[in-house]
């Protein structure tokens, strides 16, 4: 049931404070992180639609980490430094396929975009690994 319930309960949690996080970032303009914008016009502007398609998003991570990633990143120490190393390769790998799939991608500062990309996703992996921590899982 744990492994169940903490990808869940951490998922939820991790996302909410991946959307604060961008919800700051975009209110400040010092970093603009763009995710959200691309959820919102697919669920036709709704901004309840976009929370859930990112709450879905966050819980298929969460999931991807508790039963792959947590495994793999076992060298590391701390709980909170392996979710920050998995929140920082889920935003490569974003970053990489928003590139991939969108043909006119034009953004006016593309490196503040990655560096807003990578703290709300770092911020999103340490969330998640205070969740699910491997030290439980290993008794």
């Amino acid at each position: 049931m744990k492994k169940i319930q903490e990808p869940i309960i951490g998922g939820f949690f991790a996302t909410l404070a991946l959307l604060l996080v961008s919800f700051i970032e975009n209110i400040s303009g010092s970093f603009n992180y763009i995710s959200p914008i691309f959820l919102s016009s697919i669920a036709d502007d709704s901004i309840l639609g976009a929370f859930f398609l990112q709450l879905i998003a966050g819980w298929i991570f969460a999931f991807i980490y508790s039963l792959f990633f947590i495994k793999i990143l076992s060298w590391a120490k701390n709980d909170w430094i392996r979710g920050l190393i998995y929140g920082i390769v889920i935003a490569i790998l974003m970053e990489i396929g928003l590139y991939i799939a969108v043909d006119n991608i034009i953004l006016p500062n593309l490196i503040l975009d990655t560096i807003g990309m990578l703290i709300a996703y770092g911020i999103f992996g340490i969330v998640l690994g205070a969740f699910i921590p491997l030290s439980k899982r290993e008794k």
